[in-house]
């Protein structure tokens, strides 16, 4: 039952997410990538998606814009994002809504990368599954990338098959849901650019970590991995502007 409702669920949000974005100007880079590994998952693998968090509704809106109608329905197949517990999970129907129903999983900020709702992500993975995570740990509207916190870096070290990572950049939702207020999304006359990279594959360094006698655990191993990720997020950060810059060129899925 459970995932019936959460694949009509993610669906319908989804659908009302191409629908709020159809007056904007949308370019989309390499997003058949992200398609293609989120849906076909090679080998049963599991996913990390890892992105700069410019809005409250970069997710589902990223996901509604970019994934096709019969992948937006398989809730099986749609991520787990992990998303603040103080702000999503309140009252009974937030935790319904955006947990049971939407696949989100409670995180409280500032508590560190050993609580139960990292442990569930893990749990996620573990299984094969599709995690999503704002490394940055909040929304930031200042148009340059934060820190990425640990917590992208355990996942990645600790889960039982190393997920591969596909990072992503974005720019143009914090001029369509600013942190105003009234959270009401404008999308009429604005420009939205997406960036997606190419897939990450840290098996073999994971491997030569513990073939060295380093604990999956270490802080030495999360920290490799997550400076690794956030290098590979500034380059799509400075690509994506200087593209944005030129009028978006090469644009594969102008909309």
């Amino acid at each position: 039952m459970q995932n019936v409702i959460s694949s009509a669920m993610c669906g319908i949000v989804g659908g009302a997410c191409k629908a709020v974005l159809l007056p904007t100007k949308v370019h989309m880079y390499n997003a058949n990538t992200l398609r293609q590994l989120t849906y076909e998952r090679p080998d049963g693998r599991p996913i990390v998606t890892v992105g700069n968090h410019a809005s409250t509704i970069d997710d589902p809106a990223i996901w509604g814009k970019m994934l096709p109608f019969h992948h937006l329905f398989q809730a099986k197949r749609m991520r787990n994002s992990l998303a603040a517990r103080e702000i999503l999970f309140t009252n009974p129907f937030y935790r319904f809504f955006f947990g049971w129903a939407g696949r989100a999983i409670p995180i409280v900020r500032g508590a560190g990368i050993n609580q139960e709702g990292v442990y569930t992500a893990l749990d996620k993975l573990n299984q094969g599954e599709w995690v999503h995570i704002f490394s940055e740990g909040k929304v930031n509207q200042t148009g340059k990338m934060h820190a990425l916190r640990w917590g992208i870096g355990k996942l990645v070290a600790e889960a039982k098959r190393t997920p591969i990572v596909l990072p992503f950049y974005h720019t143009g939702f914090e001029k369509i849901m600013p942190e105003k207020k009234i959270y009401i999304p404008r999308p009429f006359g604005k420009t939205l650019g997406i960036m997606v990279g190419e897939p990450i594959d840290l098996a073999d360094m994971v491997q030569s970590y513990v073939d060295r006698g380093v604990a999956r655990d270490d802080p030495m191993l999360r920290i490799e991995i997550t400076n690794q990720i956030q290098t590979s997020l500034l380059g799509l950060e400075f690509q994506l502007y200087k593209w944005r810059d030129e009028g978006y060129p090469h644009d594969e899925n102008s909309e």
